[in-house]
C-alpha cells in the first residue's frame, strides 16, 4: 500500500474539512451579483395579488410555485462564483449566466404578480 500522509479523514470530518475549505476561498473571493438579484429581493417584498401576504417563499408554495429562499439563491450564487473562478470565465460572461439563473424565478414572481384577482363574493 502507498504512503498515507498525515490523518485520515472519515467521511464526516471530511465534509468539515470541505466546508472550510470552502468558506476560505469564498473569504477571497468576492461574489458575484448580478443586477437580477435585487428585482427578486424586490419582487419577495411585493404584496401577492391573490390574497394580501408578501411574496415570500413560503408564501408562494402555498400557490404552488416553487422559488427558492434568499439564502438558497445565495448559497447557489457562491457555488456559480466558484465554479466561474475555477474555470476562468469572464467576470461579464459569469453575471450574465448568474443573471439567467435568478431571472428564471423572478419571472416565476411575476407572472403570479400579473394574475387578475378573482372577484370574492362579498360577505
Amino acid at each position: 500500500m502507498g504512503k498515507t500522509f498525515g490523518k485520515k479523514l472519515y467521511p464526516k470530518e471530511n465534509q468539515e474539512e470541505l466546508l472550510k475549505l470552502k468558506e476560505r476561498i469564498m473569504r477571497k473571493t468576492p461574489r458575484l451579483l448580478p443586477l437580477q438579484l435585487q428585482e427578486f429581493l424586490n419582487l419577495q417584498t411585493s404584496k401577492c395579488p391573490v390574497c394580501p401576504e408578501f411574496c415570500s417563499k413560503s408564501h408562494l408554495e402555498g400557490h404552488g410555485l416553487k422559488v427558492p429562499s434568499y439564502k438558497e439563491v445565495m448559497r447557489e450564487i457562491d457555488n456559480k462564483t466558484l465554479e466561474a473562478k475555477k474555470s476562468k470565465l469572464p467576470r461579464n460572461k459569469s453575471l450574465e449566466e448568474l443573471g439567467k439563473f435568478v431571472d428564471i424565478y423572478s419571472n416565476r414572481i411575476k407572472d403570479h404578480l400579473n394574475q387578475k384577482q378573482d372577484p370574492q363574493p362579498p360577505g
